[in-house]
């Protein structure tokens, strides 16, 4: 057994922990543990980040250039973290669209348009696209800060 065999179980594992994170009420066993899968990821990978990288820079004594990499990588890691947090708020959000019940509402005007006046159906399909833009807004604020950090952290790793 390889260890790109390994590395794939364990990305599966991390992907499947946050679709449960994203399906499971606030308070459950299983939640814990999905949350320890991602933290025992996210330590495993702070750990390849600093003995892969930093150590050399350390061993060489170039001191300046392990500051700027360990800022660096701390900023990627932070705003990996944002990234995450942004498409898990994206989609869970958009999860819950299709439960709100003013964009059932306007599902029924524009599903009968023929039975309303065509001001009212326009007003409908407004208000389902701004609740259904709305469902984005949040997330999408945090996926661009990750990825400018991202950005960031990986111009000073150089």
């Amino acid at each position: 057994m390889g260890t790109d065999f390994l590395g794939w179980v364990a990305a599966a594992a991390l992907v499947v922990a946050v679709l449960y994170l994203l399906r499971t009420p606030r308070r459950s066993r299983g939640r814990l543990i999905a949350w320890g899968v991602v933290l025992a990821y996210g330590a495993a990978l702070a750990w390849l980040m600093g003995s892969e990288t930093l150590r050399p820079l350390v061993v060489r004594g170039d001191w300046m250039r392990a500051g700027h990499t360990a800022f660096g990588l701390a900023l990627i890691f932070i705003g990996l973290g944002g990234f995450v947090y942004g498409g898990m708020s994206c989609a869970a959000r958009f999860m819950c669209f299709s439960a709100d019940e003013k964009v059932q509402a306007n599902l029924v005007v524009i599903q009968n348009r023929q039975h309303y006046t065509p001001q009212l159906v326009r007003a409908a399909r407004r208000e389902n696209l701004r609740a259904w833009l709305g469902c984005f807004y949040p997330g999408i604020l945090w996926l661009f800060l990750g990825l400018g950090m991202i950005g960031i952290g990986g111009w000073l790793v150089k």
